[in-house]
């Protein structure tokens, strides 16, 4: 059904529906990033408004309208908009070829040469201009209602600052004054403090999402790449050479052990595959082993499989096959090969992510007649594991020295560098997860600017603050420390308020990507990994502006006002 449509439609394939669904995630993680900065904006905005007060109390003295204020600065945020794009767009075009390749490479497709994508730069270059313009409305109006006595009286502390019962209940808990100082001023401002938080949170939110992501892909490449315990599979011309291969391999040096195997391709009744590429096939690969030998190392499910009696007879299947008949342990699946049925029961379900079916070589080979004249069993793969965790390059060059070994003894066949396959699958799944770890750390970045500007405008509002602060003696240390700690207090609320969100985000992102049996692992250290990032963050963007705080004097502030 699969392949009909293609031919039907070649845009209706596998490939394009993955990379569609690849694209969805990603456009997810770019809204993100977009709100982010949108709350971003709105916070320099802010800053750069509050500086200005009396600068607008002045303009409006000689006549400037409200519209004038409008214009000026939203035309401001119009023109970072266009610096941010621009700077966004050069980086971006070198990013996404640079990321093509390997994602290309994923979805089993080759780019020959890179295009500029006009659609992808205009949609970019929109969003770039308009998010800062939207974002700024708030603040920019806010201007609009500031009067000329107010703009021109703003002495940084209201007539009210303390008053509130919230206040006055955070001055009466037993807290060392530094603490219930910084508690109370980052309430103060509550509607900053809000959108301080939600960029942090939604930037701390994406940020463990983003690396549980990680987490989850490094759990479904093992379950992908885990079952197959060699490292090299020898599949010769001629099944009746296993002997000699297994004889004359296992005297190379470095090499373990040798064991047989052999795949058939049979047919399921009932069947109808999931996996990508074969979906709508009823065709699956019986992979054939030695269920005493370590050739594949099973992660189950449900079930013992052979773990217990390597002579039990049955069969493990994966999980994808499980869920497409409804089995369950115990069990019997029945499938066809050379026109004839055969059943077996299921003794385990194990967690490989593509269709699979595992039983006694022998067996197998029994009953889909791949015996010689006398009726024995005929190999068709010998499996070779070696000593130790050898790299590629050690694996082929013992490929080659098994290649020279078989070559005189006049026995050709096929190699298989397993570590080089594995290697190849985890070069590819990881381009998503670092994707994401880059959209992390940039929403992280945000966050952090988004920080530090709020504490920015904290140590101009609060310059009669410091100055008394400075009069009755607080060192620069005293001071710098206060707004650190009014940076961390943010930062762990945000971290808190960020838990959630990341188990939400990282499971939606999880169900967009094209990736089948992709579960959540979300851990428990990446809660910490979390704090550690968030700490991190606040501490670098809260120390530009402490700093700022902590090198003015009493005459700097009596000068400035």
């Amino acid at each position: 059904m699969a392949v009909d449509s293609a031919h039907d439609n070649p845009e209706d394939n596998d490939f394009a529906r993955t990379m569609a669904e690849l694209t969805g995630a990603m456009n997810l993680l770019g809204i993100i990033a977009m709100i982010v900065s949108g709350f971003l904006v709105t916070n320099v905005m802010n800053t750069v408004i509050l500086e200005q007060r009396r600068q607008i109390g002045a303009m409006k003295t000689l006549g400037a309208t409200l519209i004038d204020n409008f214009l000026i600065y939203a035309g401001m945020a119009l023109v970072y908009g266009m610096i941010g794009t621009a700077l966004g767009l050069l980086l971006a075009v070198p990013i996404a070829a640079s990321a093509a390749r390997p994602v290309a490479s994923w979805l089993a497709a080759y780019i020959e040469g890179y295009q500029f994508s006009p659609d992808g730069l205009s949609m970019g270059a929109v969003m770039g201009l308009v998010v800062p313009v939207f974002a700024s409305l708030v603040p920019v109006l806010q201007t609009t209602r500031l009067s000329i006595l107010d703009a021109v009286t703003d002495m940084g502390i209201s007539s009210t600052f303390g008053q509130s019962r919230l206040a006055r209940g955070i001055g009466r808990l037993p807290l060392p004054i530094p603490v219930a100082q910084a508690v109370s001023n980052i309430w103060q401002k509550r509607g900053r403090l809000t959108l301080t938080m939600l960029t942090l949170t939604v930037a701390g939110g994406a940020f463990m999402g983003a690396t549980a992501v990680g987490t989850s892909m490094d759990s479904w490449f093992v379950n992908l790449i885990g079952i197959h315990n060699y490292q090299i599979r020898i599949s010769p011309q001629r099944a009746s050479d296993y002997d000699q291969i297994a004889a004359h391999v296992r005297e190379v040096e470095g090499v373990d052990g040798v064991y047989p195997g052999l795949d058939v391709l049979v047919s399921i009744p009932d069947f109808v595959s999931i996996v990508p590429i074969s979906e709508g096939s009823d065709q699956v690969v019986i992979a054939g082993l030695d269920p005493a030998t370590p050739a594949y190392k099973f992660n189950l499910m449900a079930g013992t499989g052979w773990q217990n009696d390597p002579s039990r007879a049955g069969m493990v299947i994966s999980r994808s096959v499980a869920e497409a008949l409804d089995k369950q342990v115990g069990d019997t699946l029945t499938f066809v090969v050379n026109g004839q049925s055969h059943s077996y029961e299921i003794i385990g379900i194990d967690a490989y992510v593509f269709d699979g079916i595992f039983m006694d070589w022998r067996e197998l080979a029994r009953v889909a007649g791949y015996v010689d004249t006398d009726g024995q069993p005929l190999v068709g793969s010998a499996y070779v594991m070696l000593d130790g965790e050898p790299s590629i390059e050690a694996v082929n060059a013992k490929i080659d020295e098994i290649t020279a070994v078989l070559s005189a003894l006049n026995i050709q066949g096929t190699y298989h560098n397993r570590i080089e396959i594995e290697d190849m699958i985890a070069e590819e799944a990881s381009v998503i997860s670092l994707i994401f770890q880059l959209m992390s750390v940039v929403m992280a970045a945000v966050g952090a600017v988004g920080l530090m500007a709020a504490l920015s405008m904290a140590v101009f509002e609060r310059q009669k603050e410091i100055g008394v602060m400075r009069s009755i003696g607080a060192r620069s240390r005293a001071v710098m420390g206060q707004f650190m700690l009014e940076g961390v207090f943010i930062g762990l609320i945000a971290w808190v308020m960020a838990i959630p969100i990341s188990v939400v985000l990282s499971r939606g992102l999880l169900s967009v990507l094209p990736i089948i049996y992709l579960e959540l692992d979300f851990p428990l250290y990446l809660i910490a990994y979390g704090l550690a990032g968030v700490l991190v963050v606040v501490g670098l963007a809260s120390l530009g502006p402490s700093l700022m705080a902590s090198r003015k004097t009493v005459a700097d502030i009596l000068r400035y006002q």
